[in-house]
């Protein structure tokens, strides 16, 4: 009996050691900032998840304090920053300035780490890649340009931290993500369109170290699986155009690819990064290969109780793609410009193929992508496209100022229960943008669409429709 009260006991207390190993903890303040703060966690590789921190938000010592598991590095964005954290980390924050333009400062005795990635941006800036493509033997000067960017950032993570103080595995973090971004600027002009493979000079992808994209390790980046995506089908696989990406053909490319070049946790959480891509973007996906890719990630991920859930929700979403939404969803009530009150059925109703945009006055992704929508509006003028764009806005008036202010053009409505209206629990609505595609027949074709920005280049997204 003592043996077994002790093994218990030891298990009780590894659970809760781990369990205190893994707990990230993101503290801070806010002043004259957004009214509510958000924390959009990119919780593994494949798939991203937004939690709002309004539950531990203190309106009136304006404090927050969100708490979660972590079991890889990875990346967290609060008041659109990005900042790294590893499992066990305990964050403080304070965020000042405006609503729209919030300012984050670090503190604590991991500051250094926690703000690497701010620091970095305002100290090198992001790579402008279009920047560099142009003129004379434009792939040789846009890598020797990527290239000294790169060396550039090295640099700075080399003098950033202070040798008496260095976190190591930070540093291998850090240069990883790094690495990351340089080999995601590589590949850019291929998986653009702006240069074919076959294009590219001899030796332009030597750099690339090939086991470090198949590095299981690197798992709690997202941009590492986005990395292993790209080359996976523009490099190892049979690259279609990039219009033809969601076709029956390229698919099977890039899942025969997948499983002839990757191996273990890297191929799993590729196939599952294809599954979800075909899933949220893909306009008509096959539905034979959705249902072999769900077969197997089943058993690949048998013993990971929580992904099995996600895949299944997954797959629910899936099948709800090719069908008109259901009566208890087309009744939802909106409220046009004139404050006059209408039903989603009413404004489905339509022989056009129908773009819907999800978005808020407050959400400064939603208005980045603005401007894009703006021209493509323009450029579908006279064909049989209908823009929809729908607020989640709690406040009209700051609804109404919005739309002055962009003057775009479509139809709009907003919802007054937001978040929590039928529509968006429907179609599981976490966080904006997010932009649906209707077919000509009032089918839903995508329940989570390309940005704009995105169909601005891949026409075919709404062409394809038209036919």
């Amino acid at each position: 009996m003592k043996c077994i009260f002790c093994t218990v006991l030891c298990y009780f207390l590894l659970v809760n050691f781990i369990h205190a190993q893994n707990t990230v903890s993101i503290q801070g303040t806010w002043k004259n900032g957004p009214k509510s703060v958000w924390l959009n966690a990119w919780e593994d590789a494949t798939t991203a998840k937004s939690s709002t921190l309004v539950s531990t938000i203190d309106s009136i010592k304006h404090t927050f304090e969100f708490q979660f598991e972590l079991e890889n590095p990875t990346i967290l964005r609060l008041a659109n920053e990005p900042f790294i954290v590893i499992p066990g980390d305990t964050v403080f924050v304070n965020i000042v300035n405006s609503e729209y333009e919030p300012t984050l400062s670090f503190e604590g005795p991991k500051h250094l780490e926690h703000s690497f990635l701010m620091r970095l941006n305002e100290k090198l800036a992001r790579f402008r890649n279009d920047n560099y493509l142009v003129g004379e033997n434009p792939l040789g000067n846009y890598k020797a340009a990527a290239t000294f960017h790169f060396d550039s950032t090295l640099l700075f993570l080399d003098n950033y931290f202070p040798k008496q103080k260095t976190n190591e595995a930070f540093q291998k973090i850090a240069k990883d993500f790094l690495t990351i971004q340089y080999y995601s600027n590589l590949i850019y002009p291929v998986g653009t369109s702006k240069s074919r493979k076959e294009n590219t000079p001899p030796g332009y992808f030597d750099p690339v170290d090939s086991n470090f994209l198949k590095d299981a390790n690197l798992l709690g980046f997202r941009e590492f699986i986005l990395l292993v995506s790209y080359f996976n089908y523009y490099i190892y696989s049979s690259a279609s155009p990039l219009d033809h990406y969601y076709d029956s053909t390229a698919v099977g490319a890039r899942i025969e690819s997948a499983n002839i070049n990757f191996e273990g946790e890297v191929k799993d959480h590729l196939l599952l990064f294809t599954f979800t891509n075909l899933i949220e973007n893909g306009i008509s996906p096959s539905r034979l290969q959705v249902n072999q890719l769900y077969e197997y990630l089943i058993a690949a991920f048998a013993g990971e109780p929580a992904r099995i859930i996600q895949i299944k929700e997954f797959k629910n979403n899936f099948d709800m793609v090719g069908k008109p939404l259901p009566e208890k969803v087309l009744a939802q009530q909106m409220k046009t410009k004139d404050g006059k009150e209408i039903s989603l059925k009413e404004v489905l109703s339509s022989n056009d193929v129908i773009y819907v945009d999800f978005w808020a006055s407050w959400c400064g992704p939603c208005l980045h992508e603005m401007p894009s929508e703006k021209q493509l509006i323009s450029e579908f003028r006279g064909k049989k496209v209908k823009f929809i764009l729908i607020s989640l806005d709690e406040n009209a008036k700051k609804w109404q100022n919005a739309m002055a202010k962009i003057n775009i053009e479509g139809e709009h409505f907003i919802i007054a229960e937001g978040f929590k209206s039928v529509l968006a629990k429907y179609l599981i609505v976490h966080d904006i943008p997010r932009y649906l595609i209707f077919d000509s027949n009032g089918k839903l074709i995508s329940r989570d669409a390309p940005r704009p920005g995105y169909i601005l280049k891949n026409k075919s997204v709404l062409h394809n429709l038209l036919k």
